[in-house]
């Protein structure tokens, strides 16, 4: 009845049926086909880290389905600034399909998100790291905690270089207190955001989780990453 009242419409061709038709899909969505660690950005086995990079990072890996650029940089605009909602949906069971080429599951890994400061979300009304990590669970059917505050707010990241947004995050995140593993089985914890650029915010999270829970492996997880 409420697909009757509000009619899915492709985001992009404006077709009826799907938020993002399969043609639109395969012209928006291109996995990208070379897997990469993210710190030296050299090419790594499924996007892990490599061993000699993981000095330098709190985060075993980061997962990318497609680059930052073109059309997707549209759509996670849009979904920011001009609150088009219902492709998140398409987003999340496209991310979630996506785990069948790992090993992460309900019985070993937990979902969380990158979290915005209390202002802007008052300001916003929504985090989109948030409504996308709901979705993925959705879909997925892995458990989904919010395991990251943040408490400070922080400057515009944009204009920043790796150093200069590492220590604008600095003590921006901490754990949330009423966060417990409940499940002894749990091995991964997959930090969701939208877009990855240095890697500064996902690692700055990785690191609270770390230093609570030093025997568990945190990844990052985005819709896009941002080009070299």
């Amino acid at each position: 009845m409420l697909n009757l009242i509000f009619p899915k419409i492709c985001y992009v061709c404006e077709k009826e049926d799907e938020y993002l038709c399969t043609d639109c899909f395969k012209k928006v969505i291109k996995i990208d086909p070379i897997n990469r660690c993210h710190y030296c950005n050299k090419e790594s086995r499924i996007g892990f880290v490599h061993k000699e990079c993981s000095v330098y990072s709190y985060l075993e890996g980061i997962l990318n389905l497609t680059l930052y650029d073109g059309l997707i940089k549209k759509l996670i605009y849009d979904i920011k600034y001009n609150y088009h909602f219902a492709v998140v949906e398409t987003l999340g069971k496209v991310m979630a399909d996506y785990f069948k080429f790992y090993n992460f599951n309900s019985s070993n890994s937990i979902l969380t998100f990158v979290p915005t400061s209390a202002k802007k979300f008052r300001i916003r009304g929504f985090n989109q790291s948030e409504l996308l990590t709901k979705q993925v669970a959705k879909f997925s059917q892995i458990e989904f905690i919010t395991i990251i505050e943040k408490t400070k707010n922080t400057g515009a990241q944009a204009k920043l270089g790796k150093s200069g947004r590492a220590e604008n995050l600095r003590d921006a995140f901490h754990l949330n207190q009423k966060f417990k593993i409940s499940n002894p089985g749990v091995q991964n914890i997959i930090i969701i955001d939208d877009v990855f650029t240095t890697g500064a915010t996902l690692n700055e999270c990785a690191k609270i989780i770390k230093q609570a829970f030093p025997q568990i492996k945190v990844f990052g997880y985005v819709i896009a990453k941002a080009r070299s």
